[in-house]
């Protein structure tokens, strides 16, 4: 049965699409979807956006530099501790983001037409550009038309003001052009995928990575000939030159070299390498979706789903089982998704992990498609922090591989649907990918609180300023006092990381500092105590 479904796999696809018309109300029911996404997003999710917002401002202004925090900077000249942590720094100024400027000039020009909500914009065309590309390469199928926003994170991606949308559909180019037909790859072909590699590489440093990984995928439907083999090196060769020039361009831009205000603390745990790897493979790909009860339940209905899909596809599931079996699974799933943790990425996309076991590497196209996502993952987690990014929404540092799994899902569906009694599995499988998008609806809607916090905490601190002048605000947590400068916090405050207060004292010599601490230190802290927020306490200590 296997063999008949794979010889039939392509002409079945392109029946199964259609004119350009096909998908057009499909598009209009995206851009609706995607504007609910936006006119919902309050807030932030991550205080990277802090900076990105803070540039695209500045940019707005005429500058690259942030307009100067006169009372901070006059007890601190270099900005050593400046609220906005983790910033640039351009000739003793404060430039909120310039590692990939080419991200808040987008964000920027969206910001400039439509205030707040346009910093969305680049995102949203973005995703819209993805979707029909796909459309567009499997004949304007829906399937593959939904298969990048519905499968994925994507909804929750543009709702953040990062550059990993942006960066996604120039990764689609880059791998519809390497791998996008079933024939060797030609130098317009190699070129196309080159220079579309050196766009995702002055969006999002994973980019040099993807080239590197194209490459791969290409060597791996070996090439015959010598101008085969070196076509296939052009995207590793594209991504290698924005790597090395993009810092000769920033140069030249900034007319000065921006650098981090901050030199970065060293971690004192010692781990081994490979432990630390090991780790960084669990939160990118299962954790923290199985830390709290709901989370494993939602990982149980992922493994029912998965395990079904195995089953059924080897032909070993009765018929009388199969809707018993995916209906726990989509259940278990859809229940973990209220109000657990943000999942890893195997857990993030059940519809790509449901699909695996349906993929086929048959073709030159797709054992290269294949190779390339794999190498792609193994060389983000060889390079990733050890944290992972925190597991943010399904790993985002593997976010703009999703075009290659794009280009092996549309297949393995589309083999699924061709055979008998799959239809539990496909409805199971649905009700678990549309439960990712309504628990990214119900995160972006949380934010809010998220906001009210923050202000609440500016207040407090603004308040005890007034009564007090001769108070100094450190802010001990990176996101918190990024949160706070966004919502206007200015004088004399600083961000002070916990292992730089003694350099901090030496440096400002402060008589009353008020401590914002966050979390387990907000515990041990010595002081009085003003007034608590959530998580956060607010209090006094007299140094001398």
């Amino acid at each position: 049965m296997s063999q008949t479904i794979d010889r039939s796999l392509t002409p079945g696809i392109e029946r199964s699409g259609g004119g350009v018309e096909t998908i057009r109300p499909h598009v209009g029911a995206l851009v609706v979807l995607m504007l609910i996404v936006v006119v919902l997003t309050t807030g932030w999710f991550s205080a990277d956006e802090v900076v990105m917002r803070q540039q695209s401002d500045s940019l707005l202004a005429g500058t690259w530099t942030a307009e100067p925090n006169l009372k901070a900077s006059l007890l601190d000249p270099e900005n050593l501790f400046s609220l906005l942590a983790r910033s640039d720094r351009i000739d003793g100024d404060v430039a909120p983001y310039t590692k990939h400027p080419i991200a808040p000039v987008l964000f920027a020009a969206g910001e400039g037409v439509a205030g707040d909500r346009g910093l969305y914009f680049a995102g949203l065309f973005s995703l819209l550009g993805t979707a029909i590309l796909f459309a567009h390469r499997f004949r304007w199928s829906p399937i593959a038309f939904w298969v990048p926003v519905l499968a994925t994170t994507s909804l929750f991606h543009l709702s953040v003001v990062w550059a990993h949308v942006p960066a996604l559909v120039i990764a689609t180019v880059a791998s519809l052009a390497a791998f996008g037909r079933d024939e060797p790859i030609s130098n317009r072909r190699a070129f196309l995928a080159a220079v579309a590699v050196v766009g995702v590489s002055l969006l999002r440093s994973e980019g040099l990575l993807l080239g590197a990984a194209l490459s791969v995928g290409l060597l791996a439907t070996r090439p015959h000939d010598v101008g085969s083999r070196i076509r296939s090196a052009l995207p590793l060769a594209g991504s290698v030159v924005a790597y090395l020039a993009e810092p000769a361009v920033r140069e030249v831009w900034f007319g000065a070299s921006a650098g981090p205000l901050t030199a970065p603390v060293a971690s004192s745990a010692a781990e081994s390498f490979v432990a630390g790897r090991l780790g960084v493979l669990r939160v990118m790909f299962i954790e923290p979706s199985i830390e709290a009860g709901l989370g494993q339940a939602r990982f149980v209905g992922l493994l029912l789903l998965v395990g079904g899909s195995i089953a059924l596809r080897r032909g070993r599931l009765r018929p009388t089982s199969a809707p018993v079996i995916f209906g726990a699974a989509a259940v278990m799933y859809a229940v973990g998704t209220l109000g657990s943790p943000i999942p890893g990425l195997f857990v993030a996309m059940p519809i790509m992990a449901a699909a695996v076991p349906w993929m086929s590497v048959r073709s030159a196209a797709t054992r290269g498609a294949a190779t390339a996502a794999v190498a792609f993952a193994g060389a983000v987690v060889l390079t990733s922090y050890d944290n992972a990014g925190g597991g943010d929404w399904g790993a985002r540092y593997l976010f703009i591989g999703v075009p290659l799994l794009v280009l092996l899902v549309v297949p393995a569906i589309e083999r699924a649907r061709r055979v008998e009694n799959t239809t539990p599995f496909i409805v199971a499988a649905l009700i678990c990918g549309l439960s990712v998008q309504v628990g990214i609806l119900e995160g972006i809607l949380s934010r809010g609180s998220t906001v009210e916090t923050v202000d609440s905490v500016r207040q407090t601190i603004e308040r005890e300023l007034s009564d007090d002048p001769a108070l100094v605000v450190a802010v001990s947590d990176e996101r918190l006092s990024r949160f706070l400068y966004d919502r206007g916090l200015r004088g004399p405050s600083f961000h002070v990381p916990t292992a730089s207060e003694g350099q901090f004292d030496q440096l400002i010599r402060p008589e009353r500092v008020l401590w914002v601490d966050l979390g387990e230190l907000a515990e041990t802290r010595a002081g009085q105590i003003v007034a608590t927020a959530g998580s956060v306490v607010i209090r006094t200590e007299v140094r001398r």
